[in-house]
């Protein structure tokens, strides 16, 4: 047993004599559920000596008194259990302690959360304030996560980070206005658009009374990736009232597989050196675009803006996109949304972008990578398979520079 481990053991068998801390804890039902310690009754727990083999159905049990369940809980697992609900997050599905991290951070936590008195907020305060060597980034960037997702008070919660490090970042989002122009799209055009058939678009874009912003924006956001190449390269982006930095904001950010790459590669193109050099204002290189987890979980906008008016509820979707709807449901759309981010982000790399670039806050794409493996949800933060291999794998993500190697 390491130094770390023994510590470690000692301060939870100290933490097993308060009996005030262990009743709070064993009281919990998520807690007694992820301990597999059963359920607290009145009379003592309530432990099934053998699974049920229905939610109705009925099995034997046992009473256990609070001097049976305290010496036989394993303090590892409540411990654990207690990080994750620390994080407003259940125990339930979660990787074992040695995912988070070892013996030193635990040691470490322990620490701090006594410090906070198990009060999240302050443990959060007290996590991002921290300058321990214990502490991997991962942690950090949840607590920032945390309040990122549970504060509902501007500025800097608290903590040493900026008021700027819990604003929004710089995604690019149509507004109600543009929205309503699609409503006047004809048929004739919306179907010769869906068909990406680029000479019946054109001539229909000659009949229409809307100008070509307003078709080009619709193609972009319903992924027609040719005909958005087609007319980067044949008109100026005055012309499609769209910079080159916010068609590559939103593509990286809404776009996945084939089409997000062929985009880029037109981008490039047009302006070489175009994603490397982007940076917003939190220092976040373009990696940090291709996270799923900031996108709006609805196809509606969200209620407020950014200056805290209600936003017009003509933001949400309306004919033009029914329309859309009834074209996909008759003829089948594969646009390729609901693929992963590996080729988006292998395009990404060989062009020079680093997943180990920190931000003004200290944080890179890999800590907020590694903060999605820990939580089991990594699809759901960056778009990665669970299981796919991490950064430092080039074989797997850089297919490039194998080529290059294999060439020479």
């Amino acid at each position: 047993m390491t130094d770390y481990a023994a510590q470690l053991h000692a301060e939870l068998e100290n933490l097993r004599q308060d009996r005030d801390f262990m009743f709070k804890c064993m009281t919990n039902p998520t807690l007694c559920h992820h301990m597999e310690m059963g359920s607290y009754t009145g009379e003592g727990w309530k432990v099934h000596t053998q699974k049920p083999k229905s939610f109705r159905a009925k099995t034997p049990y046992v009473i256990l008194s609070a001097e049976e369940v305290f010496r036989a809980a394993d303090m590892r697992q409540l411990l654990l259990g207690l990080f994750w609900m620390l994080q407003a997050r259940s125990p339930y599905k979660k990787g074992a302690m040695d995912t988070v991290g070892d013996d030193a951070f635990w040691l470490e936590f322990l620490r701090l959360a006594k410090d906070a008195q198990w009060q999240r907020r302050q443990l959060h305060q007290a996590i991002l304030a921290s300058e321990s060597p214990q502490l991997p980034n991962k942690v950090k960037v949840a607590s920032w996560f945390y309040f990122l997702t549970h504060s509902r008070t501007p500025g800097d919660n608290g903590t040493p980070l900026p008021p700027q490090a819990f604003e929004r970042l710089e995604h690019v989002a149509f507004a109600p206005e543009q929205k309503e122009r699609w409503e006047m799209l004809p048929d004739f055009g919306l179907e010769s658009l869906f068909k990406k058939q680029l000479y019946r678009t054109n001539v229909a874009i000659d009949m229409s009374s809307l100008e070509l912003p307003d078709w080009f924006s619709f193609a972009l956001v319903k992924y027609r990736p040719d005909i958005v190449c087609h007319w980067l390269k044949e008109y100026p982006a005055e012309q499609l009232n769209m910079s080159l930095r916010d068609v590559l904001l939103f593509v990286v950010a809404n776009y996945r597989g084939d089409g997000a790459v062929k985009i880029i590669n037109a981008l490039e193109e047009l302006s070489p050196g175009l994603c490397a050099a982007f940076r917003d204002r939190h220092g976040n290189n373009l990696l940090w675009y291709t996270a799923v987890c900031w996108q709006l979980r609805s196809p509606f906008a969200t209620p407020f803006a950014a200056d805290g008016t209600r936003r017009d509820p003509a933001s949400a979707p309306g004919d033009a996109d029914d329309a859309w709807k009834r074209l996909a449901a008759r003829h089948g759309d594969p646009n390729g949304r609901n693929a992963s981010n590996r080729k988006l982000l292998q395009r990404l790399f060989g062009l020079g972008i680093s997943p180990d670039q920190p931000n003004r806050y200290g944080f890179s794409f890999r800590d907020l990578d590694d903060f999605g493996r820990m939580l089991c949800r990594r699809w759901q933060i960056t778009r990665i398979q669970q299981d796919a291999p991490d950064f430092d794998d080039a074989h797997y993500w850089r297919p490039t520079a194998r080529r290059r190697a294999r060439t020479a």
